[in-house]
């Protein structure tokens, strides 16, 4: 495999990755405003691809994703919060993917951030896990949001 690569000059990771973008450039297809109305209409994802923000703290996304398995440790998870105005990311790195992890990220540094600011936070969108809903009464999130709105 390596001869081939050398002799197309993809031997290293960048010259293949180069390659890939070039390769892509020429084969990329513009669609018609027709084919995308035509997209719109049949797929909810296609529609749904874009979110029109107007300023920053108007919407956050958090999610928690699984980085991987340290050894003594466990399993590592990262709590991730992005502005969707601004691209303005914060994350912290658990042990546990618990409701209190996900509260703790937002009590921590993403609303004591904002408040510095003067920006107020005014909706927060994350993809329904356990880690984000549940019983509003007891559930961390839940009651950090609640807290938060009134």
């Amino acid at each position: 495999m390596r001869g081939v690569w050398l002799r197309h000059e993809l031997a290293t990771r960048h010259q293949r990755l180069l390659r890939l973008e070039t390769h892509a450039q020429d084969d990329t297809v513009a669609l018609s405003d027709e084919q995308i109305r035509l997209l719109e209409r049949h797929s909810c994802e296609f529609r749904m691809r874009h979110v029109e923000v107007s300023a920053p703290g108007e919407l956050l996304n958090q999610d928690t994703f699984y980085w991987g398995t340290l050894k003594g440790v466990g399993k590592i998870y990262v709590q991730v919060v992005v502005d969707a105005f601004c691209s303005l990311a914060f994350a912290k790195v658990y042990t546990s993917k618990m409701p209190i992890t996900a509260a703790e990220l937002l009590y921590d540094r993403v609303l004591p951030f904002y408040e510095a600011l003067g920006v107020p936070v005014q909706a927060v969108l994350t993809d329904n896990g356990r880690e984000f809903c549940g019983r509003a009464e007891r559930h961390p999130y839940e009651l950090l949001l609640a807290l938060h709105a009134s």
